[in-house]
């Protein structure tokens, strides 16, 4: 799927189900709760549980940004994440999917 903005991200949502993408959707929570808004958006098979503390202290290292994850399907085949940094994305991919 590649990389969208956060438009493109908006609009898959609301395709899915409108108004999933919406501002005042529980799809933006990750933006609530750091205050911080990603810019753009990838879909990976998600980063399991016992692999997260993990992520988290590589990415902390690693990445100038933040990265946060927006959602993980019901069949846990692909999550999508969010980043505040464009640069972060090709080697998170690298190292995560």
């Amino acid at each position: 799927m590649g990389v969208l903005n956060r438009q493109q991200f908006r609009e898959l949502w609301n395709n899915y189900k409108p108004g999933l993408g919406d501002w005042d959707s529980p799809l933006w929570d990750a933006d609530y709760s750091t205050g911080k808004k990603s810019r753009y958006f990838v879909a990976i098979k998600p980063i399991r549980s016992n692999d997260y503390y993990e992520f988290r202290v590589w990415a902390n290292k690693y990445c100038a940004g933040q990265i946060l994850c927006y959602s993980v399907d019901d069949t846990n085949e692909i999550s999508w994440y969010g980043f505040s940094h464009r640069a972060d994305i090709p080697l998170f991919l690298l190292k995560w999917s």
